[in-house]
């Protein structure tokens, strides 16, 4: 509790100043969710509950550059900290409940922007059809949503296209790590209600998952393309995204679509992710059909129900039984 207390104490102490300043902005969300799922206990969990910092800064002494920054942190409130079932609601506070998500700081130029630090995993084709509750969500698992230790450059828009570009140096106590942990490359273009999305990395598996494997065995290697069309009220997506593990590889595709009437907001949406680990009792084939219905109670609140079904096979011999489920989503989510 004390080293909670702390790490709220210190991010106040971050922010108040920065939020005195007329170019940085305060942000945060708030989303609550009750998760009813077959064969399993009904839980309501706080899903979301972030809190950020952003802003510009100029640079008086030089002409046709600027700064920023960003800090946002998340707060787990369903951890208890003792990991025992049952006790969640019964405890008066939760532990290990600060987290930082991002911590960054950029120079925009007219050649294009330069980020360092913990920063969004610039790979964005994944996001195309990332659209409905991580319950329902069966491919995000395959590509990590920011990257920490890293510098980052993405180009000017030339006629609706950016490139981008980056590394992952996360330095360890001796030399006997690569220098450079990780790349990240890809290109996005928007445009004519058109988006289209590819991107590649290829990160060393400490960096990843933080076990220690011996040094030049163990590489994750990940490429995706995404697309996504809006027309009218519509809007139809579609995602492929291939990851490789030594012998494992993960494959996974995904369909979307919305339809938007009037405060209203309808989606439909497929997944199907399949891994193969050189035939063994790893393989999995993993099917998700997902629909959901929001309601805009506001410009920055909403509510929404969802219902899915995924449908999971596993290898012969594994140890986990094979599982068809439906789960439905109940969600509040606030924002400002």
């Amino acid at each position: 509790m004390k080293k909670s207390l702390i790490a709220l104490a210190v991010a106040g102490a971050l922010t108040a100043p920065m939020v005195a300043q007329a170019d940085a902005t305060l942000y945060g969300i708030s989303e609550v969710r009750l998760n009813m799922t077959e064969d399993e206990d009904a839980d309501v969990r706080v899903s979301k509950m972030r809190l950020g910092v952003k802003g510009d800064v100029a640079f008086e002494n030089v002409e046709g550059a600027s700064g920023f920054y960003g800090m946002e942190w998340e707060f787990n409130a369903n951890a208890n900290g003792t990991g025992a079932q049952g006790l969640e609601g019964a405890s008066s506070s939760v532990a290990n409940e600060v987290t930082v998500r991002k911590a960054f700081a950029g120079v925009k130029t007219g050649f294009g922007t330069f980020i360092g630090g913990r920063q969004n995993n610039p790979v964005d084709a994944t996001e195309v059809t990332d659209i409905f509750t991580d319950a329902s969500n069966g491919h995000a698992l395959n590509n990590p949503d920011r990257l920490g230790n890293s510098l980052a450059y993405v180009t000017p828009s030339f006629n609706g296209v950016e490139a981008y570009a980056a590394m992952v140096l996360d330095g360890a106590d001796t030399d006997a790590e690569e220098d450079v942990d990780g790349y990240v490359l890809g290109a996005t273009y928007r445009g004519n209600g058109l988006t289209v999305a590819a991107g590649y990395w290829s990160f060393d598996e400490n960096y990843i998952d933080g076990t220690a494997v011996t040094t030049g065995t163990a590489e994750r290697d990940f490429w995706s393309l995404g697309a996504s069309y809006s027309f009218g009220d519509a809007t139809v997506m579609a995602n492929y995204q291939d990851r490789e593990t030594g012998s494992e590889d993960i494959e996974a595709y995904s369909i979307a679509a919305t339809y938007a009437i009037g405060n209203a907001t309808l989606k439909a949406g497929y997944y199907d992710s399949e891994v193969d680990d050189a035939g063994t009792a790893s393989d999995v084939d993993s099917k998700t059909f997902a629909l959901n219905a929001t309601y805009a109670l506001g410009k920055k609140a909403s509510a929404y129900v969802e219902w899915s079904n995924t449908d999971i096979d596993r290898g012969v011999g594994a140890a986990t039984a094979d599982s068809d489920k439906d789960t439905w989503v109940v969600g509040y989510a606030l924002s400002f």
